[in-house]
This record gives structure tokens, sequence and C-alpha cells, in this order.
């Protein structure tokens, strides 16, 4: 009888893994009314510096980037970053439950559950996690509260960041300038407050931000499991965020801290009210120097280091359940994986200005990161099925992945060079090395031109690639899907047209086209026969080709003075099936008048293939906030305020999974100095 129990506590595992069946400066400072009735020129060209890692203008970038400023999250209402993205032309996200309640982000017709072809970044710090590669698991319902801006590349960016800059590379620069706490509470028994502090001399600059959040979920009646239970479960959720940095004259040191905790819902595609659990923990700190070693040579030190750790438990086997002819449990089994992971990044950039209209950049960076636990906690023992009174950390050969150090070398250089006043070229180029998988070598080149009608075109080609993660290399054990060491990493090819188009002073039209060819597609093959795979699961193989093609259209015009519209629309078409609505929309509208402003903002969504019964819907959401003095704000916020019932894709069901309906806030933040 051994036999059959190792092989019920093995489907058990199958559920870790997903079923891969699809796969003035930056901000503003002048009065809103002011920033309302300026040129629309003057609100597009904030300084970024995602694309090339020199300051620039937006329309000046050699990709295609979307900012949104710190005004811009709080006049909407936005409370963490992955709703934001559903305002950039080709980004969709929305709820998956593969790995338990996480947010996918689509780019550009592609995503997972796991969010691993896009790249995170805060300040430049990697966040992806080393067993997914993604930013799903580890980083969930990202804190808007200090940010500064957003920019984000819209295609490749491997260029300059190597591995999974594949279909974009979002990089939150934090602020670390203002002094403003923020109280809400809502419905849910929803519950947030946010403090930012600031403190600035000659020399010295000091910054700390706390954030804690708690809800106790939206209700969904009647909601099917793998188990076949239909019954009423909720997503509660609460976590923490904290971060400091103290900047002495070039020498900055920091460390940011994020953890969250979700609970019932979906755990591992099963639900199980009140035993259910997610916890995800990450933790870094990090280091820079900048020498200045004239008015044209510069060069950035930085290391970071982080931990994460994950621990989640599900229901695997319920009480009751015939799991073999005449035998049951009598207590639910109760299973989950405890993964533990760091990451340690040094490098060095440098920035040669050659000439007024020439500027060199180029960079190394070494990379050390390993699975430092791994362990599947349980209530039965994996064998005998025997009940242990509580969970049990099981590290023995039944383990579902490998503890494996990954090293990694990269190098960078890229020129970029003015010709007159209407010509930019950029060229540029990045050898990444893998102890594990090899070396990849990705180009982009970039052609800006300013015509003298007040507009520009872009024509843009850039190459990235997707480092496989230590899900696809070494999962073991498991009968969905068995690990392949001699995995390639994945690669993409990609042509951007741009135009962008001035109209008088107040409005601006972007129209980018572009085209991905994706080749070495990771995905599920044949049957593999190892001993570390008893039932015979589906080895990962590089096979097949992906190519998607689309139309990214932007809107952004001050119609009146205190109207400011912003819209976006995309068209994405494939041969192959996607994840994504092919036809997405969203608009902004932004009234500004004394010390009033309203913002009504809403996404659409044309029917999407892999959702069954799903059509075409609209989110409408609100956010009012009056100014009682340049200090003080009180606001209230809808999301979803239609209560529009809708699915996300997952390719766990079928018919998707359901999303929260109508939720509201009110609340208060306070400045000071």
């Amino acid at each position: 009888m051994k036999t059959p129990y190792v092989y019920l506590f093995l489907l058990y595992l199958g559920a870790l893994t997903p079923l891969y069946a699809q796969k003035t400066d930056s901000v503003l400072k002048i009065p809103i009314e002011e920033v309302l009735n300026l040129p629309v020129e003057k609100l597009m060209d904030v300084n970024i510096e995602v694309a090339s890692k020199v300051k620039e203008k937006l329309s000046d970038a050699p990709s295609s980037v979307t900012v949104f400023t710190q005004q811009d999250i709080q006049n909407m209402g936005i409370t963490h970053l992955e709703e934001l993205l559903n305002y950039v032309p080709g980004y969709q996200t929305g709820y998956d439950v593969e790995q338990g309640k996480t947010i996918r982000i689509a780019s550009r017709g592609r995503g997972s559950a796991l969010s691993e072809s896009v790249l995170l970044l805060v300040n430049g710090q990697r966040l992806n996690d080393l067993y997914t590669g993604g930013v799903s698991v580890l980083n969930r319902l990202i804190a808007v509260e200090n940010i500064k801006q957003v920019e984000v590349i819209r295609g490749p960016g491997s260029a300059l960041y190597g591995a999974n800059a594949f279909l974009g590379v979002i990089n939150i620069v934090t602020d670390h300038e203002s002094n403003k706490i923020l109280f809400e509470l809502g419905n849910l028994s929803s519950k947030r407050i946010a403090g930012n502090f600031s403190k600035k001399t000659k020399d010295f600059t000091f910054n700390a931000f706390v954030k804690l959040f708690t809800d106790d979920g939206d209700r969904f009646d009647n909601v099917p499991d793998i188990f076949g239970n239909g019954e009423a479960t909720q997503d509660p959720q609460q976590g923490a965020d904290a971060s400091v940095m103290l900047k002495y004259k070039n020498f900055s040191i920091g460390g940011r801290y994020t953890e969250r905790l979700m609970r019932d819902f979906f755990v591992f595609r099963v639900i199980n009210n009140y035993q259910n659990r997610e916890f995800t923990q990450q933790s870094s700190v990090f280091a820079t120097y900048q020498a200045d070693f004239s008015q044209r040579v510069s060069l950035q030190l930085r290391a970071d280091y982080s931990v994460d750790k994950w621990v989640a438990s599900g229901l695997a086997i319920p009480a009751g359940l015939e799991v073999a002819p005449g035998f049951a449990l009598n207590e639910n089994f109760i299973a989950g994986p405890l993964l533990g992971s760091y990451y340690f990044n040094a490098l060095a950039d440098l920035d040669w200005k050659i000439h007024k209209n020439n500027d060199l950049k180029a960079g190394v960076s070494f990379s050390n990161t390993a699975i430092t636990d791994v362990a599947n906690l349980m209530t039965h023992h994996p064998v005998t099925l025997e009940y242990q009174q509580g969970m049990v950390a099981f590290r023995d050969s039944l383990t579902f992945n490998e503890k494996i150090p990954r090293n990694f070398i990269g190098a960078y250089i890229q020129d970029k060079h003015r010709i007159g006043n209407f010509l930019q070229i950029t060229l540029g180029v990045r050898l990444d090395h893998y102890s594990d998988f090899g070396s990849s070598i990705n180009p982009r080149a970039a052609v800006v031109y300013s015509t003298p009608f007040n507009s520009k075109l872009k024509a843009i080609y850039g190459q990235a690639f997707r480092a496989p993660n230590y899900l696809e290399l070494y999962d073991k054990n498991n009968p969905v899907d068995f690990g392949n060491p001699d995995l390639e990493a994945e690669s993409i090819r990609t042509i951007e047209l741009v135009y962008l188009q001035n109209i008088q002073q107040h409005t601006r039209i972007s129209t980018t086209y572009f085209n991905n060819q994706i080749a070495n597609l990771i995905v599920l093959g044949d049957p593999v026969n190892d001993p570390d795979n008893p039932l015979g699961a589906p080895g990962f193989k590089n096979s097949g080709e992906l190519s998607t093609q689309g139309i990214e259209l932007e809107l952004k015009s001050t119609i009146a003075k205190y109207l400011q519209i912003t819209g976006s629309y995309t068209f994405i078409t494939s041969k192959d099936t996607l994840p994504v609505s092919p036809h997405a929309a969203s608009l902004v509208c932004n009234f500004h008048v004394n010390k009033w402003n309203v913002n009504v903002h809403g996404i659409y969504r044309s029917q999407m293939d892999l959702v069954s019964g799903q059509n075409d819907y609209a989110l409408l959401n609100a956010a009012i906030r009056y100014n009682f003095s340049s200090l003080v704000v009180v606001y209230a916020q809808v999301k979803n305020a239609l209560d529009t019932t809708y699915y996300t894709v997952t390719s766990a069901f079928s018919t998707g999974i359901a999303n929260r309906g109508r939720t509201f806030q009110v609340g208060c933040s306070y400045k000071f100095k």
C-alpha cells in the first residue's frame, strides 16, 4: 500500500507549479491648476532614465515608454501598481490562482500567473524571484504611496537590463523628498495607513517609508474548485511595507522590506476556507556610490542583496475522500511549499559624455543566486499518510526542487548620438553568461527623427531573452511537470515603429506598431523516464515559435483649462491563441477647479478566447479629492463602480477566475515639513 500513497502525495505536488497550458523634472512640482494649463509637450516630456540609463526627455527615449507621475497616481486613487498597469498600452492585469491569488501581468499578448516576461525594478534594483523568474508570487499588491514616478518600457530591454526584460521593464522611482501620512477606511473592513518621512540638508538626505494594510476580502458564492466543490469563499489579504534610505554626498545605503499574507480563496486551485494561506516575504539592502571624475565622466558602483521566503498551505486530500479502495483519511491532508532564496548583485556603470551630442554608456555586473531552503510542509507523512498532529517540514528526497546556485555575469555598451537638431541614433549590445544554461547576446538600435511638423518618428529594433527559471530547470517528483537542466533561454526579436504628433500645444497622439518574433519557447513535451519522475510527468523543452503583432494608441490632451484627458487603445493579433483580450482600451478624465479634483477612469476588455462565457466588459472607477489647504486633503474613491462581474484568464479553470466587485474607500492625507 505504500506506493499508491506516495503517488497520491506526488499528485499534490503537481499543484505546486503552473499547468503551462498556455504560455520641472520627473514630477512637476507646481500647483495642479498650473499643470493642467501647461502645453502638453511639457507634460509629456518629463525626464526618465529607464530607456537608456541616462536622463532624457520622454519623447526622445529610444523605446516605447509610458510614464505616470505621483500626481497621476493620487488623482486616480490607485492603491497598488498592478492596477495602474491596466492604463499602459499593451499591458493587461487581472486575478490568477495557479499559485494562490496572484495578479497576472501580461504584455503585448503574452502573460502567465508568474509574470516572468516582465522585469520589475525599484530604483534600478531587480525584484524578480529565482524560482518563478517572475514578479507575481513574491511581489503582490506593490505599494504606490512612496512613488515619485513609474517608468514602463513597452518592449524588450535586455540590451540594458539582461534577463526577463523580455516584453517590458517596469522601473519604480521612489520619493525621497516628501513628508506625508495617509489614513484610509473602506468597505470589506479595509484599512490602509502609510507614511513617507524625509529630511534633507546640504550633504545628507534621509527617507523612511512604512505602510500597513488589511481587508476581509470580497465574497464569492458557489465557486467550484478542482474537487468539484461549489461553496462560498472570500479573499482576505494583508501586508506590510517598509524602506529606508540614507544618502551622504555621493554615497547611499538603504533597505526594503515587504510581506503579504493571502488567506482562503484558492490555493493551488482548491478552496479550503480558514486553512488556505500563502505568506511571502522579501527583504533587501543596497549601497551605491557615484564618482564624478569630471563634468563628462562619471562612474556608479552598486551592490544589493535580497532574501526571499514563500510559505503556503492548501488542501491536498480532503478528509473522507477514498484515496485507495476502502481507505480514506480522517483529517484533511494540508500541505504546501516552503521555499527560500537569495540574490546578490554587484555592478558598475560608466557614463562618458564624449561630446554634447554624444553619450557613451557601458557597464558590467556579477550576480550570484540560489535556493537556500526547500521543503514540503504537510500534516501527514508523505509515504504512510500517518497524521502528524500539525504541519511538519519534510526535507527528504521527495522535495520538489534543488538547492543549486546560479552565477551570471553581464556586460553592455551603448552609444547615443545626436546629429544636428533632428536626428538621434542609439546603438547598444549586451552579453550575459549564465552558469546553468549558457550565454545570450542582445543588440538594440533606435533612430529618433524630429520632423519640421512638430512630430517625431521612431524606428526601434531590439532583442531580449528570458532565462529559464528554477521551476522549469529543476522541478521533480511532480505529476504535472519535470524540470530540464538542459533548457536554453527563450529569445525575442522586436521591431517597433512609433509616430508622435503634437496638435497645437495641448494635445499629443502617439501611434506604435510592434512585431514580436519569439523563439525557443519553453513548453511541456513528452513524459520523461527518470527516478525523480515516478509518475512519468512531461518534461520541459525548447520548442516552437510565437508571433504577435499589434498597434498601440495613446492620447494626452488638456482640452480646457481645468480638464485633462488621457486615453489608450491596443489591438493585438496572432495566429496562436493568446491569454489576453485582443482589443483593450483605457480612458482617464481629470477635472480640477479651485480646491476640488474629480477623476473618472476606466478600462475596456474585449472577449477573450481562453475565458469561456466572458463577454466584453468595462470597469468604471472614480475618485474625488478636496484640498482643505496645501497640507490637508480628504478623498473618496470607488473601484468597479458599476459592480461588474468579470473573469480573468487562468490555466487552472477554463471559465477564468472571478475578480472583486465594487469597493469604496474614504481617507485623508497630511503633508508636513
